[in-house]
């Protein structure tokens, strides 16, 4: 018993206080002396699918532009021309359209509901953000993708993609051709800033010209694959 304690006997003595009195100041002085333990619980994920049968379509223009998001992008099955998957988590807000042949899908951040410690660690922290794009494998793909922060896992193997436009802001970008593209990719343009970026496989892509731009980032470029032709090849960069 410390001496704030004795001090608050010594006033229900002497009648200085009430009992309850002196009850109520001894229960306070004892919430003081516990530590205070903050338990994060884990917020329920819960994900929304939007998806379109495949009808008749031969080509489709992509648009992606994403905020802080886990995002992965692959093949998906020819019975449907795209199918998205997203968290419907506190912080974010998604939006899908699809028309004349038009694929966009955006995210925009939105002011959480609480401003405790939490509460904020979830509204920047990635990992609660999840998108997942799956694109139909017969359709030639016209793709722009903008990825601002978090991680991105762009898998391209099995997709047609003929013009692909990729710039990333603050984040772990990985980009890979596993297998070769079997249409002719007449522009790759990257833009890559203070991420991290990984792309294997740049020798699959059946590429002519490719123009790379890199700011303050950890870059791996792997040319590995089967080249048929001649592939012109830029690369500058950002310093400062």
């Amino acid at each position: 018993m410390d001496e704030e304690q004795l001090k608050i006997l010594e006033l229900v003595a002497n009648k200085t206080i009430t009992p309850e009195e002196g009850a109520k100041l001894l229960e306070a002085k004892k919430e003081e002396a516990q530590p205070v333990i903050y338990k994060e619980q884990p917020e329920e994920e819960r994900f929304k699918i939007e998806q379109k049968d495949f009808e008749d379509e031969d080509q489709m223009d992509v648009t992606l532009e994403l905020g802080v998001t886990n995002f992965k992008l692959n093949k998906g099955t020819e019975s449907k021309l795209y199918r998205v998957e997203y968290g419907e988590s506190e912080g974010l807000s998604h939006r899908v359209l699809f028309a004349n042949k038009e694929l966009q899908v955006t995210n925009d951040l939105k002011k959480p509901s609480k401003f405790d410690l939490l509460s904020l660690k979830r509204f920047v922290d990635p990992t609660t953000k999840k998108c997942s794009v799956e694109l139909n494998p017969n359709v030639k793909l016209y793709l722009k993708v903008r990825f601002g922060g978090g991680k991105a896992d762009l898998d391209f193997t099995g997709l047609k993609v003929k013009r692909l436009r990729l710039s990333s802001g603050a984040s772990d970008t990985k980009m890979t051709f596993n297998q070769p593209n079997t249409e002719e990719l007449d522009y790759l343009k990257i833009e890559s800033g203070a991420s991290n970026l990984n792309i294997s496989g740049l020798g699959n892509t059946n590429c002519s010209e490719m123009d790379v731009s890199l700011g303050a980032c950890n870059a791996s470029l792997d040319f590995t694959g089967n080249i048929k032709k001649d592939m012109y090849t830029e690369i500058s960069m950002r310093v400062g």
